[in-house]
């Protein structure tokens, strides 16, 4: 992979001419007949976009950094954008001021887009994709085997998603596998797993540290078979899965681990920079966090000055044999708004994104001799980038839509080994097979007013009833006797009644 850098532009060039052509020949379904105007004449089509930072694995970056790809988008795709790119940490809530201010863009990309997507498109802020990914052939082509039903409100499809798939798993740190002697395997038992974590010298060391973000707790309800919102019964009847035993029975594990001391006491305050630092520096035995880590964490902590590699438990199976990570799977997505004046250009920025190899490589790796050089065959992070957290991405390309072997570029990465790349990829593939993937369910979109209304409410109610519980500010029965006065004042019953017509 030892190759001349000006071998690989000539390359990507040559790439992006030839799928430029390709696509520009066989769209089907734009209405203008034209998918990408990069190569006309035409002044660049101005829109304005919603998404969150890319980051390159920081949690922050440079705004001059994210400004230089954001311009690679309008080069590519002959666009002119104004970008709102607030951070990961407050992302939605800047995205729903936006939205509710009326004032909202032409694209946004949504976080947790299996319910923000069909909230919006509730609330007719969105455009229905249908047509576009069913007969525009630069996206049927991709998403004609995709379930995109988390996107749906009645007949139409309001959402794009960004990836093949994505989900949260435990990690691990070697050196302290070995320092404590801890028996760790692709997959515990939920008592196994307390007996290892109970040999941790918690005086010293954190044994699981996780974030402040309750949406993450799916992890641990899929252990008992509980589901954290609407599901059907064995009847095929919506329930709320909030107000079962099997959710009761995982809220007191949670509780029985965290009286423990086995969870970071500090958790309600940890955002995922806190839970990484953490873990990173070798402060913490483990954390629940993305399939794809694995060089992040090799890298990290190195930079942190406690280097060790990381050890994937893909679940935990509990009593009754319950199990599955944290399905994160349509996770983000892009929409359109009904703000758009042109969705030709959208629909190019969307694609160029998503589905053209070199937008995919500037997501995963950012901009040469902006976030990197390329000096003798080697992809190395520039300083300036490196001073502002940068660090390249690889694993993401393994669940893009055009998939990417790394292994395969005319590259290679600095201090990175083809083997690390291999384990890696593996450990991906590994986390999204169906004997690890936990459950994703969502309450069709228009099949009750009432949902519709309260969907946000309610997931943050389930977030008080978990928190209050584990932490011991309510005792069970507390917490759920105020939970289901919630749920009485809300016509929770009528909600149901409406699902099960």
């Amino acid at each position: 992979m030892q190759k001349k850098g000006i071998k690989l532009i000539a390359m990507l060039l040559m790439a992006i001419m030839v799928i430029g052509t390709l696509a520009g020949c066989t769209n089907g379904g734009s209405g203008s007949g034209s998918t990408n105007s990069k190569g006309g004449s035409d002044a660049p089509r101005e829109l304005e976009m919603c998404m969150g930072q890319t980051r390159w694995t920081a949690d922050d970056i440079d705004d001059s950094h994210m400004a230089a790809y954001v311009k690679s988008i309008e080069e590519a795709t002959n666009t002119k954008i104004k970008m709102n790119a607030p951070t990961h940490t407050d992302f939605n809530d800047k995205l729903a001021a936006l939205m509710s201010s009326g004032t909202y863009p032409d694209v946004i990309r949504p976080q947790q887009a299996w319910d923000t997507v069909v909230q919006y498109a509730t609330r007719g802020y969105l455009i229905p994709l249908t047509d576009y990914i069913k007969n525009d052939t630069r996206f049927k082509d991709f998403l004609a085997d995709s379930d995109l039903s988390i996107y749906q409100m009645g007949n139409d499809i309001y959402g794009i998603p960004t990836n093949l798939g994505n989900c949260k798993i435990f990690w691990f740190r070697q050196d302290m596998i070995d320092k404590y002697g801890l028996k760790v395997g692709d997959t515990m038992t939920t008592d196994e797993f307390v007996t290892e974590m109970k040999k941790v010298n918690q005086s010293e060391i954190i044994p699981l540290c996780i974030p402040k973000w309750i949406v993450n707790f799916q992890i641990y309800y899929n252990f008992f078979g509980a589901y954290g919102g609407l599901k059907k019964d064995e009847n095929g009847k919506w329930i709320d899965g909030i107000q079962t035993q099997e959710m009761k029975d995982a809220l007191t594990w949670l509780k029985e681990i965290y009286d423990l001391g086995l969870v970071d006491k500090e958790f309600i305050t940890n955002q995922n920079a806190d839970m990484r630092e953490k873990f990173y520096s070798g402060k913490a035995v483990a954390m629940v966090d993305y399939s794809t880590y694995y060089l992040n964490i090799k890298n990290n902590s190195e930079g942190a000055g406690a280097p060790t590699t990381g050890v994937p438990v893909y679940t935990l199976v509990g009593p009754k044999g319950g199990k599955g990570n944290v399905n994160e799977s349509g996770n983000e997505a892009f929409s359109i708004t009904n703000k758009a004046k042109n969705v030709d250009a959208c629909l190019d920025v969307i694609h160029w994104i998503l589905f053209e190899k070199q937008g995919i490589l500037n997501a995963s790796f950012g901009l040469e001799n902006v976030h990197y050089t390329i000096e003798n065959g080697v992809l190395t992070s520039t300083e300036a980038a490196k001073a502002a957290g940068y660090n390249f991405s690889v694993t993401g390309l393994g669940t893009a839509f055009v998939p990417i072997d790394v292994t395969t570029l005319p590259f290679s990465f600095d201090g990175v080994k083809n083997e690390d790349l291999t384990r890696s990829n593996s450990i991906v593939a590994t986390s999204l097979k169906s004997d690890y993937l936990g459950p994703m369910i969502k309450v069709p979109g228009g099949a009750s007013p009432i949902y519709d209304e309260i969907a946000s409410t309610y997931n943050d109610t389930l977030y008080e009833l978990a928190a209050a519980v584990m932490m011991s500010t309510k005792t069970l029965d507390q917490a759920y006797a105020d939970y289901e006065q919630w749920f009485k004042s809300v016509n929770g019953e009528g909600m149901l009644a409406e699902l099960n017509k």
